[in-house]
């Protein structure tokens, strides 16, 4: 929800924008790999999620502590995938305020969401997961 509100946030400041900057068209296909990396890192993230019986949804409690698969190198596969998501559409649109979603999206998840959830995780899993955040990045 939080990357649509961001995207919606940013197309917002384009449709308002007089003559918003754009990309050329050939320089627009730098968004596929973006796009193709997030969805692969957030999809492979939910798989690991489901194979370990535990939620996904941020606002539940886990029951397993995922480490394994794209969480050995990021905390936050998921968050990352939709980064690279929103990055990939300011790119394959050609508009650049569009560019604002990831900004706006990182710097509210990283601020809010995040926090939250490692409080969550550390009372869930105790020295376990404070081992695993000395060992893994929040992001990359």
């Amino acid at each position: 929800m939080v990357a649509l509100l961001c995207l919606a946030a940013a197309a917002t400041v384009d449709r308002l924008l007089p003559s918003p900057p754009r990309l050329a068209p050939p320089r627009r296909l730098f968004g596929v790999p973006p796009f193709a990396a997030g969805a692969v890192l957030g999809l492979s993230a939910l798989v690991r999620f489901h194979h370990a019986g535990t939620t996904y949804e941020p606002f539940e409690t886990p029951t397993v502590l995922v480490i394994s698969g794209p969480y050995r190198y990021t905390r936050n596969p998921m968050y990352l995938g939709l980064l690279l998501i929103l990055t990939s559409v300011g790119l394959l649109t050609g508009r650049l305020p569009l560019l604002l979603a990831p900004a706006i999206f990182f710097a509210t998840i990283n601020a809010t969401q995040i926090p939250r959830e490692e409080r969550l995780m550390e009372r869930q899993f105790g020295a376990s997961y404070r081992k695993y955040t000395r060992q893994v990045r929040r992001w990359l």
